[in-house]
């Protein structure tokens, strides 16, 4: 191509035509996939390994390699990529549960479990927990603790008249996933198992649906631990039993939401959470308050700023990382307009 066919070129009419060599240039080239067509063929392969009509890992390994081909359909992707895990993981712990040694490993994979959608390979992985939980109940019932242990729950929580007087009985009875919820957290489980005390069949049954309930709560946080924008870490937070939280304005609520997406911390449990949120609301408090110690100031949300210079406030101070603004009490308004009118 000459030089003067370029768009745009302010080459001289003299300048002969550009010559190359096959030599000295390289060409790659990819296949290209119907990424349609590929979803639909990893999905039936997922499917045969979620109905246990398929058990070999090669087939599994095939799918992780053909993740690389979409380039367009990142939903497609995403997809596959979700079931592909939940596939992996329930196959490692059906090897996990025949390597089990005791009632708690057993119920801890029970939990991890539950969570999953359920298809024939999670139905599977539960009848074979069922089976070993049955036997390691058995023997501890047999060897090491009292039946009237076994049966505390049961006979206990029906007498409660209160959600903390069930948390109190929840405490000696569950294990460090109850604990780590925090306080308002473990209030929120009492409560739900004490709205349903009169329906649990045995102690057992009771200390599942407690653990479901603390599942549910956990996985939350880690929707939060993974959010990308404010919108996905507020909508996750009123999930969860956070009423310092849910009774704050919008703007301080997205406020906070936009802190614990820039802090690089990753909350291990709810109640680490609780903690990092009450410190958030305990840092603004104490903000206000060092403002509020001053003489003729007058507290404005950042809505109301607009309208506050025009009602002849000449001085606004930011109150720093709040929505708040501070404005010096004009005892003796020039304007006729009073500050009433700025809410």
């Amino acid at each position: 191509m000459a030089l003067t066919q370029l768009p745009a070129s302010k080459a001289m009419q003299e300048k002969a035509d550009m010559k190359m060599s096959p030599t000295d240039c390289c060409v790659t080239a990819e296949t290209a996939f119907n990424e349609r067509e590929l979803y639909k063929t990893l999905k039936d392969i997922l499917t045969a390994y979620e109905n246990n009509e398929a058990s070999n890992e090669e087939g599994l390994h095939d799918i992780n390699e053909k993740l690389s081909y979409f380039r367009l359909n990142a939903d497609l992707k995403e997809e596959i990529e979700t079931r592909l895990n939940n596939v992996q993981t329930l196959r490692q712990n059906l090897v996990e549960i025949e390597k089990a040694e005791s009632l708690r490993h057993v119920r801890q994979l029970k939990r991890k479990i539950r969570s999953f959608k359920s298809t024939p390979l999670k139905k599977t992985a539960m009848k074979q927990l069922k089976e070993y939980e049955e036997k390691f109940s058995a023997e501890t019932l047999n060897n090491n603790e009292p039946a009237a242990k076994q049966t505390a729950l049961i006979t206990s929580i029906p007498q409660c008249n209160s959600p903390e007087q069930v948390a109190e009985i929840l405490i000696k009875h569950l294990d460090s996933n109850y604990m780590n919820l925090g306080k308002e957290g473990r209030l929120y489980v009492a409560g739900l198992i004490m709205q349903q005390r009169e329906q649990f069949k045995s102690s057992q049954d009771m200390r599942d649906t407690a653990y479901s309930y603390c599942d549910r709560l956990e996985n939350e946080v880690k929707t939060i631990n993974a959010a990308r924008s404010t919108d996905e870490i507020v909508k996750a937070l009123f999930k969860l039993p956070l009423s310092i939280f849910k009774e704050a304005d919008e703007k301080i609520q997205k406020g906070v939401a936009k802190k614990l997406l820039n802090n690089s911390q990753t909350y291990r449990n709810l109640g680490t959470l609780t903690v990092t949120i009450n410190q958030i609301f305990k840092r603004e408090r104490r903000k206000r308050a060092r403002f509020s110690q001053q003489d003729d100031v007058l507290f404005l949300t950042f809505d109301q700023q607009e309208r506050a210079l025009e009602c002849g406030i000449g001085r606004l101070n930011h109150v720093p990382e709040s929505s708040l603004y501070v404005a010096p009490v004009q005892k003796e308004p020039t304007s006729a307009i009073t500050f009433k009118e700025i809410n």
